[in-house]
């Protein structure tokens, strides 16, 4: 399973221009080597809760469901999108007696979000059971989700990451604290749907009333509903707070790497030290799109934090974070030997002159994609001769 980070988007958005691929198709060249692979779609710009709730849904089926506690504290609906299964019987025991587990290639921010969605298939959450005793939520709603039950079957059976945004990321940190990103998000959100391009690219912010603008519905009163959007500039439920450094340290001290999933790692750079000054400069590899980020990355300082070990970057994800959770968290990250561990995370390797784009094959011109593509696949293998 493919699974997208900040600002990605699915199959059928971008008039087919593939997020794992751009105008080639990773999922067609992991099926064409033997995978049964599918692409979810989640929302780009989301938390990683909501985001792993919408991957949940989409893989199992059903209707999203953010949960009663959640949605309250965050100020938004509980529920979304209703999908079919991508995965059908995933989770349920199958003819061989097994659970029907599924793997996991995650790129950026895709790396948090698989793993809350573990930790919650695992533990579940205290706030949401407290929220619905005994299963039963109040007003008459829906039942507790399986997802916040906890103590279920872990059907993740091992996770793939590529540039993961493990520690978050210090743009996105500048970002969050240095802006207003809601507002980013909203004005965006609005901006495309009020132009009627939703399905060219969709934010599915649905749940803060922030839902594509129907085409028989009115300007007016699309105009409306959104000023009735519950994505304040107070509101944390996002992914730039998710991604700051006080966002990933926070969710990597509940999502943690369990003893049943194996965990492998893949780190990238593009950027070198300036001697003598030690801050870390574009390489020559870098995409011109990605060259600012670079360099403001290389030279950012966080109060408080050594920020030396963190300018190293490959123009959105700072490398450091790559490798496996390192702010508090207590997760064990290592260099990958040949042995398969898991609990652990495994650094299979680090790609030197590679930035965040080229690990997707999107805008790649010094890449040949048969590298992107060995990429894939060899975390495919390795996923698989872990079972």
């Amino acid at each position: 399973m493919l699974l997208h980070g900040f600002f990605g988007w699915g199959r059928d958005e971008l008039l087919g221009w593939k997020h794992f691929g751009g105008t080639r198709d990773l999922e067609a060249e992991l099926r064409a080597e033997g995978f049964d692979t599918v692409t979810v779609a989640v929302g780009p710009l989301s938390s990683n809760w909501d985001r792993a709730a919408e991957m949940y849904a989409q893989l199992v089926g059903g209707t999203v469901d953010y949960g009663v506690a959640h949605s309250r504290e965050h100020r938004h609906a509980r529920f979304g999108r209703t999908y079919d299964a991508l995965l059908p019987g995933l989770g349920e025991v199958g003819p061989d007696g097994d659970v029907q587990r599924v793997n996991v290639i995650a790129h950026s921010q895709g790396s948090q979000t698989a793993r809350v969605l573990i930790a919650l298939l695992a533990d579940g959450d205290g706030a949401e059971r407290a929220a619905c005793p005994a299963g039963e939520c109040p007003d008459g709603e829906p039942p507790l989700s399986p997802l916040f039950a906890g103590g279920g079957p872990q059907w993740v059976h091992g996770v793939a990451t590529l540039s993961g945004a493990n520690d978050g990321s210090t743009l996105a940190h500048a970002l969050q604290n240095d802006l207003n990103p809601n507002g980013l998000i909203a004005g965006l959100a609005v901006a495309v749907n009020t132009l009627g391009a939703s399905g060219l690219y969709d934010f599915k912010l649905d749940q803060f009333g922030l839902a594509p603008r129907a085409a028989s519905e009115p300007l007016t009163a699309y105009f409306e509903r959104i000023t009735h959007t519950m994505l304040d500039a107070d509101n944390l439920d996002t992914a730039f707070y998710d991604l700051s450094l006080d966002g990933a340290a926070e969710l990597n001290r509940w999502a943690r790497a369990r003893p049943d999933v194996v965990y492998f790692s893949w780190s990238n750079h593009t950027s070198l030290p300036i001697p003598l000054a030690g801050h870390h400069r574009p390489m020559s590899e870098t995409n011109l799109f990605l060259w600012g980020f670079t360099a403001f990355m290389g030279n950012y300082q966080v109060a408080g934090v050594d920020a030396r070990s963190l300018w190293e970057n490959d123009g959105i994800v700072n490398t450091l974070a790559m490798d496996g959770p390192h702010a508090a968290s207590t997760d064990v990250v290592a260099r990958f030997d040949g042995t398969i561990r898991s609990g652990v995370w495994q650094l299979v390797e680090r790609r030197r002159g590679w930035d965040h784009w080229d690990m997707l094959g999107l805008l790649d011109l010094r890449h040949d994609f048969s590298q992107t593509r060995g990429l894939y696949v060899d975390a495919a293998r390795l996923l698989r001769s872990s079972e």
